[in-house]
């Protein structure tokens, strides 16, 4: 009445990258502004002064894209791959129960992740942060441009550029990234139970259970960065639990009730099951603003719609916002020119959810010995429960900061009916 079992597998994902089409497939870029948009560049009735550019295929080689972000894939990028192990106990028990418990994971390796190739190092990061001592407008200080008249139809064109783009590992690009680098791992941990009553007096029920944690590295919080962050995942559940019962109804020939000879009332009464399928699992984690530091725990004992955490937060001038009287701010907006800190999601947060029912009623018929009927009549979402289950506001210095917004629109679909027939022959 009792088994073990366990296994282990190794198995590797498909990589698909098609590369880029620089050199083959060019767009002009728009010079709105040079100066962080105080002044205007170009206006819309000469958007390109310079000229459109031309795709010049693979003529130029290593300058190909000058003055604009030629991202490129990593050509040593290894295949991902996925160990999968489990390991559980099965037990039948009095009246037709089996149980079974198991521990089941995974561990992913060598997975794709994209990181900034051509930022600015930490230090010269630091002379523009203003809690280190910097002076925030250093950065943006225009600079004669060495690459002026030599990349037409970009801002690198012009006579100045920012010290900030003078500044980068290779100045006659802007910004770009580097994708397909093997560094992104997953983790995955679960306790998982299943109960399911064999049928029996018309009734089978299976109610299954899982408790886990899916934690990623699969992003870097800054270019900077020598390793991608770990967080909790986005579609991290730490709870779920499915109740699936299905019971023929007791009507009909050789049933409890209405167990009459007549075939046409027999087969109108009988053959009918129902199934209700309860969901019941906790929000996925929700993703905290990038440009905060957290100085306390933001959570509350009763949240609410208009306010679903702590959003007390201290702005870079010193201003304190959104703060309710007898509580202290838990947030401080992130100055210019400084590294995130904290990580993509709150590992004690998540977003909203709620229990939702799939309701099935069946008719089965007989027709003759070789042909039979089954109509269906399936609600999905039948109580039509709303789930609002997307992050709330997250512009700390917004008067909104930490609300829901529901005129948005749910997050899950509405009530779906759906009837069928379907003959057997």
């Amino acid at each position: 009445n009792t088994v073990l079992r366990g296994g282990w597998g190794i198995f590797y994902t498909n990589s698909v990258s098609n590369g880029n089409e620089h050199g083959y497939s060019l767009s002009t870029p728009y010079v709105a502004s040079l100066d962080s948009g105080r002044t205007p560049a170009n206006s819309l009735s000469n958007p390109f002064p310079s000229g459109v550019l031309r795709p010049p295929g693979s003529s130029l080689g290593m300058m190909t894209l000058l003055g604009q972000g030629p991202g490129f894939v990593n050509v040593n990028a290894k295949l991902c791959y996925v160990h999968q192990f489990s390991f559980g106990i099965q037990r039948q028990l009095p009246g037709n129960i089996a149980l079974d418990m198991s521990y089941v994971g995974s561990r992913t390796r060598s997975g794709a992740v994209s990181k900034g190739f051509n930022e600015p190092g930490v230090d010269l990061l630091d002379k523009g942060n203003p809690q280190k001592g910097g002076n925030p407008n250093y950065l943006n200080e225009q600079l004669p441009n060495p690459f002026a008249g030599l990349v037409a139809g970009t801002a690198l064109n012009n006579a100045t550029a920012s010290r900030f783009q003078l500044s980068r590992p290779y100045p006659q690009f802007t910004g770009f990234s580097q994708a397909q680098l093997s560094q992104a791992r997953l983790w995955y941990n679960s306790f998982q139970m299943s109960f399911e009553k064999r049928y029996s007096h018309g009734l089978t029920a299976t109610v299954t259970y899982t408790l886990s944690k899916n934690i990623e590295s699969m992003m870097y919080l800054n270019a900077q960065d020598s390793q991608p962050t770990r967080s909790l995942t986005d579609w991290d559940r730490t709870h779920r639990l499915v109740i699936a019962p299905i019971y023929d109804l007791p009507f009909g020939p050789g049933r409890r009730f209405l167990n009459t000879g007549n075939r046409l009332l027999g087969r109108v009464v009988g053959g009918w099951e129902t199934i209700v399928t309860t969901i019941i699992q906790t929000g996925d984690p929700m993703n905290i603003p990038s440009n905060v530091y957290l100085l306390g725990d933001p959570r509350l004992p009763n949240p609410t719609w208009d306010r679903m955490f702590k959003t007390g937060v201290i702005d870079v001038d010193g201003t304190v916002r959104n703060v309710l009287q007898g509580e202290s701010p838990v947030f401080a907006v992130r100055p210019p020119n400084s590294l995130r800190v904290t990580p993509a999601r709150y590992g004690n947060m998540r977003n909203q959810w709620a229990r939702t029912f799939n309701i099935s009623l069946i008719k089965n018929t007989r027709i003759s010995e070789k042909m039979s009927c089954q109509f269906r009549a399936e609600a999905f979402n039948a109580f039509n429960t709303p789930i609002f289950s997307s992050d709330p506001d997250q512009s700390p210095t917004s008067t909104n900061f930490g609300r829901i917004f529901r005129d948005n629109g749910q997050n899950n679909l509405p009530r779906n009916i759906q009837l069928g027939l379907r003959l057997v022959f």
